[in-house]
C-alpha cells in the first residue's frame, strides 16, 4: 500500500506537468474525487481560483482524470468529460480514503 504522501507527491508531479503542457488553467493542486474502490482512488487536477465548497468546472473535455492504485502507485488515464470541481481548498491537499 503506498502511503498518504507517495500518493500526493504522483499527484503533484502530475499537477505541474499538465500546468506546463498547459491543459489545465491556473495554479495546480490535486484532490481525490469521483469514484473510489478497494483497489484506486480518483484524483482530479484544477485551478486554485475555485472557491471552497462552490462548484465550477475547470477541467475542459476529455481531460483525463488520473486513477492511481492504492498498493503499486500505478497511475492509470481515464479519459472523462468535464470535470466538476466538488470539495476544494486553497492551501496544498491531503489525499482522502473514503
Amino acid at each position: 500500500m503506498i502511503t498518504k504522501e507517495q500518493a500526493l507527491k504522483i499527484f503533484w508531479e502530475i499537477a505541474w506537468q499538465r500546468k506546463r503542457d498547459g491543459i489545465i488553467p491556473g495554479t495546480p493542486y490535486v484532490h481525490p474525487i469521483g469514484h473510489e474502490s478497494d483497489e484506486y482512488f480518483q484524483a482530479r487536477v484544477g485551478s486554485k481560483e475555485c472557491t471552497h465548497g462552490q462548484e465550477e468546472w475547470l477541467s475542459p473535455p476529455g481531460t483525463p482524470t488520473p486513477m492511481v492504485n492504492k498498493k503499486t502507485g500505478e497511475v492509470l488515464e481515464q479519459w472523462i468529460g468535464l470535470s466538476p470541481c466538488w470539495e476544494v481548498c486553497t492551501e496544498a491537499p491531503e489525499v482522502r480514503y473514503y
